[in-house]
C-alpha cells in the first residue's frame, strides 16, 4: 500500500483499512513529485489549511473539509509559500475497494463511480459527527495492533461501512454526486469502462458488452452524468493519458500503445481533439507544476 507525501504517519495495513493520523501535513508538502494512489482515501481536516492537487484540479482543504480520492488518481501537495508554516492536523483513512463489500451490510457504490475527487466543507453537526467518526476509527485502529481475537478487524470494517453510508447520504443531501440516482445500466457501463478503456473506445462495443442498445446506454449516461457514453469514454482515455504523461517519463508512442492506439499520430489527434492540445504540449505545460 502506498504512503502519502505527508508528515508523520502512524499506521499499518490491517483488514484492508489503514487509519493514518497526519499531524504535520504541511511541513512535508514541498515535495514536488506527484504520487499515484493505489487506495481509496478519506481525509478529514481538523485544523489548518492546505491545497491538494488531484488529477490536475486544486482542492482547498480547511478545518471541516472532507476529501475523498480514489485509486489511480494523481495527488500532490504543492510547494508551501514562503513564510507559511501553518500546522495542520488531519486524519486520513486509506482502504481498498474490497473492504466495504465484504460486509453483511449493503453499502451503496459511492466509491467506484466518478472520475474526480469529492470535497465537502462540513459545518455544524455534520462536522462534529464526521470528526467523531474519524477519531473513533483511528482510535480503534491503534487498539487493533495488539488485538488477537479478530474483533478489532470486524469493528474497523463496520466503522468504515458506517462512514461510507454517511458520506453517501451527505452526497445525496448536498446534490454533489449523482451516484445515488444513477441507474444500474450506468453503473454497469462505468464498471466496464474502467476495465476496458485501454482497448475499447466505442459506444457500440460497450453497449454490446453490457447487453443494451447504444441509445439506451446514452440515455442512462446523460441522465446520470450529463454526458454521452462517447464523451465519458473519451474523458476516461484522455485522463489516463494525462496521468501517464505527468507521472511517468514514458514516450508518447508507448503511452499510445498502452491506451489501445496502434499509431501515435492517431493518439495525438484523439488527445488534441478532446483536450485542446497535443500530448507533448500538455507534458511540457505541466512540467514544474507536477
Amino acid at each position: 500500500m502506498d504512503r502519502p507525501d505527508s508528515g508523520r504517519q502512524d499506521g499499518r495495513v490491517l483488514a484492508d483499512a489503514q487509519a493514518i493520523t497526519v499531524t504535520r501535513l504541511i511541513e512535508n508538502s514541498a515535495n514536488p513529485h506527484p504520487r499515484r494512489m493505489n487506495t481509496h482515501r478519506l481525509l478529514f481536516v481538523r485544523s489548518g489549511t492546505q491545497t491538494i492537487l488531484v488529477d490536475f484540479d486544486e482542492y482547498s482543504c480547511s478545518p471541516g473539509s472532507l476529501l475523498y480520492t480514489r485509486p489511480g488518481q494523481i495527488q500532490q501537495f504543492p510547494p508551501i509559500r514562503s513564510g507559511k508554516t501553518e500546522r495542520q492536523d488531519a486524519i486520513q483513512i486509506c482502504f481498498t475497494g474490497s473492504s466495504p463489500t465484504r460486509l453483511a451490510l449493503r453499502v451503496p457504490n459511492l466509491i467506484d463511480d466518478t472520475f474526480s475527487a469529492q470535497l465537502w466543507q462540513l459545518g455544524g453537526s455534520d462536522r462534529e459527527n464526521f470528526e467523531r467518526s474519524f477519531v473513533e476509527l483511528a482510535t480503534e485502529y491503534d487498539r487493533s495492533v495488539t488485538d488477537q481475537s479478530g474483533v478489532a478487524t470486524q469493528l474497523l470494517r463496520l466503522l468504515l461501512a458506517t462512514m461510507l453510508l454517511r458520506i453517501t447520504r451527505l452526497a445525496s443531501e448536498t446534490r454533489s454526486s449523482t451516484v445515488v440516482l444513477a441507474s444500474p445500466t450506468y453503473h454497469r457501463f462505468r464498471t466496464e469502462l474502467e476495465e476496458c478503456f485501454t482497448h475499447i473506445h466505442t459506444t457500440n462495443e460497450y453497449a454490446h458488452r453490457i447487453g443494451y442498445s447504444p441509445r439506451t446506454l446514452n440515455r442512462a449516461c446523460i441522465a446520470a452524468s450529463g454526458h454521452t457514453a462517447k464523451e465519458l469514454i473519451e474523458a476516461r482515455v484522455v485522463l489516463e493519458a494525462k496521468r501517464l504523461l505527468i507521472y511517468t517519463h514514458l514516450p508518447v508512442a508507448t503511452i499510445a500503445r498502452q491506451l489501445g492506439f496502434t499509431e501515435a499520430t492517431n493518439f495525438g489527434k484523439y488527445f488534441s481533439r478532446v483536450s485542446g492540445g497535443s500530448p507533448a504540449e500538455f507534458r511540457r505545460r505541466h512540467q514544474g507544476i507536477w
